[in-house]
């Protein structure tokens, strides 16, 4: 199985959200990623599994299909963390907004439309990925999967509900 993720990362220098690759090539006992630049999500599980013999024991004991399993649920849990922080500064804009200042929030508001844009741009291409990670994947890797690979198709949904909040919020808010 062979599929091309992509990780929505703000670049804390430059203050924007940036793509970032991950092409994975899995099959029932080999599991391989490459990536151009780093991913920190990525990095950050395998410093876990190196930190914790229990996380490389719950990822890497039962087999390729599940370290990916991993990997993706790492992905997404980084996903929801940047997506609190784009809550925060939509939070921060509408209490500026309803504080008189709302001339000045038009280049806040800007910035926050990019990146809720840049987030959908990025993990578009992921929601048929992960519909036929779910499909398809037990019946590649292993049926004992199955829950594994709903789980992830759940968190995929909820991201992108979470993305389209922002969206509806942020338009409302130029609007006013």
């Amino acid at each position: 199985l062979f599929m091309i993720l992509y990780d929505p990362a703000l670049d804390k220098k430059r203050m924007e959200i940036l793509s970032r690759e991950v092409d994975i090539i899995v099959s029932k006992d080999r599991l391989i990623t490459s990536h151009y630049v780093p991913v920190e999500p990525l990095r950050a599980l395998f410093d876990e599994m190196i930190a914790s013999e229990g996380k490389k024991a719950e990822c890497m004991s039962k087999g390729a299909g599940h370290l990916l399993f991993c990997i993706i649920k790492k992905m997404f849990d980084d996903d929801l963390e940047e997506l609190n922080y784009i809550a925060s500064k939509i939070d921060y804009i509408e209490k500026r907004m309803f504080q008189g200042e709302e001339k000045k929030m038009v280049f806040e508001i800007s910035v926050a439309r990019r990146d809720i844009i840049d987030f959908r741009r990025i993990l578009a291409p992921q929601a048929t990925i992960m519909d036929s990670l779910k499909n398809d994947g037990p019946r590649i890797l292993g049926e004992e999967l199955n829950n594994n690979f709903q789980y992830l198709r759940d968190q995929f949904e909820i991201i992108w509900d979470a993305i389209e909040d922002h969206k509806e919020t942020i338009q409302g808010l130029a609007e006013t």
